[in-house]
Order: C-alpha cells, then structure tokens, then sequence
C-alpha cells in the first residue's frame, strides 16, 4: 500500500485487522491503464496506480504529464548517446 493512494479505513467503525483486509482487498483491485503497461517507455517510466491517480483522478487514466516527461528524458539520453557515439567515432 503506497501513502499517496487514497484508501483508507475508518478504524472508529472497524477493527485494525477488517480495515486492513478492506483496504488490501481494494488496492489488490488496482491496475496501470492497459497504454501504460504497453508502453515502449514502461522500464523507465515511474508510473504507478498513485500516480494515474494524482495526475488524472482515476486509476485507469493515462497520467500525460508522466508520459510528456518521460518521453523527454528518453529523448535527452538518446541524444546523449548520441553525441557520445560522434565524440568517440
């Protein structure tokens, strides 16, 4: 359970231990949107279920600003290998 996902129990209704399992039983739910796991950029890409969540406000949808940003680090070092590769040719 990350701290940034907002689910919770209310433990003045609840003991510890079923709002735990009510709480696991809704993050076990959770799933990237299918684009991002799909996603050519996905091993350097640090989306998570919290992130779609901040950026979107739902757990399904895309975070585009993750993807911008990430597609622009991607960019930055393929240029660097680049530039690398003609420094050393």
């Amino acid at each position: 359970m990350c701290g940034m996902t907002p689910v919770c129990a209310d433990l003045t209704k609840t003991t510890f231990a079923e709002g735990w399992q009510a709480v696991r039983r809704h993050t076990l739910a959770i799933r990237l949107p299918a684009v991002c796991t799909d996603c050519a950029l996905r091993r350097m890409c640090p989306v998570c279920a919290a992130a779609c969540y901040a950026e979107t406000g739902d757990y399904g949808k895309k975070p585009e600003y993750l993807c911008r940003m990430t597609a622009a680090a991607a960019e930055e070092m393929r240029r660097l290998h680049l530039s690398q590769e003609n420094t050393n040719a």
